[in-house]
């Protein structure tokens, strides 16, 4: 909740300390919240027709973070480890071991990020990914589908 009451989040996870050598296990303070807006997107859909959908575009990302780019001489962001077969990532021409940088002009610069960014979105939105692939940067428009339930 905000200052004023209202409901901004649902708790989604909550960081704890594992009981290890005797000690005490516990909350450390640290929470994860779903946005209200993904949150009463999903029970919308739930209610009108039983089920929920997610965009998805198909990649396996890893985060890059800015000191290990420089290592690699690469840039930071979504290195994609796998691309799905089929998926919307595949037709839009990306491969696995492009970098993701950015969703319609926003930065990437994790996995977590591009996850985040495209679950804002709706199944049929399109986005303009710009990615590296050797070096080189270039952008394509990707089409988000709907992700298949063992995604």
């Amino acid at each position: 909740m905000d200052g004023n009451g209202k409901v901004i989040g649902i708790n989604s996870a909550i960081a704890s300390l594992g009981r290890s050598s005797g000690g005490q296990a516990g909350s450390i303070g640290l929470g994860f919240a779903i946005p209200i807006d993904l949150a009463a997107d999903t029970a919308n859909q739930l209610i009108a027709t039983g089920k929920a959908v997610h965009p998805y575009i198909g990649v396996f990302p890893l985060t890059i973070a800015e000191d290990a780019a420089a290592q690699l001489q690469d840039v930071a962001g979504a290195f994609i480890k796998s691309v799905t077969p089929g998926s919307p990532a595949e037709r839009g021409g990306l491969r696995k071991n492009d970098v993701i940088t950015a969703i319609n002009g926003t930065p990437i610069i994790s996995a977590e990020q591009l996850f985040s960014a495209i679950r804002q979105r709706k199944v049929g939105d399109s986005i303009t990914v710009t990615y590296s692939r050797g070096g080189k940067t270039a952008e394509v428009t990707i089409v988000l589908a709907e992700r298949p339930p063992e995604e």
